[in-house]
């Protein structure tokens, strides 16, 4: 009930057919997809891509940029600020990487 009234994003979404399809766990196949699904709701020309979204036009960039000021990212605009952001979670996500093969090891 919560999921069918959670008006889920896209990378949830695509990470479970992800998973379905390869047997990729849920969480790993958010992880991949996440840095591409933010490049791609960062776009200068949004549009509502839900029957009954839940703003009045589409804010992603900004909300993106917003996130990269409160990790001190850095930037001198909103576009600058995503690609940071973007390389902030690569970033984050090879050092998870390497924690985990460390781990298993």
């Amino acid at each position: 009930m919560a999921f069918a009234n959670a008006f889920l994003g896209i990378c949830n979404s695509m990470a479970h057919k992800l998973g379905a399809n390869f047997h990729v766990p849920h969480g790993l196949a958010n992880a991949l997809l996440i840095d591409h699904v933010i490049r791609y709701n960062a776009t200068d020309a949004p549009f509502k891509q839900a029957i009954f979204p839940q703003y009045h036009y589409p804010s992603a960039k900004w909300h993106y940029a917003n996130i990269a000021d409160c990790l001190e990212l850095g930037g001198h605009d909103e576009e600058d600020k995503v690609e940071r952001l973007i390389k902030a979670v690569n970033h984050l996500k090879k050092e998870s990487a390497i924690l985990i093969l460390a781990i298993i090891r």
